[in-house]
């Protein structure tokens, strides 16, 4: 099972989704922010990472994970933030 953070950010009430690009994977679906946590990193480290690396965000306050989540057939457990 591999760890996936998701970053559910909610500002002024609007959520901020992005649309994966169409080349990729399950391209032209709908996503949080967020993406595989890598080896020696923790939930928290992972979401501050891709925030970065998605949206130049240098640190966001998080909370801890609201949800634990697995898609059934899935190889993945996903780890949800506000």
């Amino acid at each position: 099972m591999e760890n996936v953070v998701c970053g559910v950010l909610y500002q002024n009430g609007k959520l901020l989704i992005g649309q994966r690009p169409k080349h990729k994977e399950k391209g032209g679906l709908w996503e949080f922010v967020g993406g595989k946590v890598h080896q020696g990193e923790n939930l928290e480290e992972a979401l501050h990472r891709e925030l970065f690396e998605e949206l130049k965000i240098e640190r966001h306050q998080t909370s801890s994970p609201f949800c634990l989540g697995q898609i059934e057939s899935s190889p993945y457990c996903l780890h949800f933030f506000i």
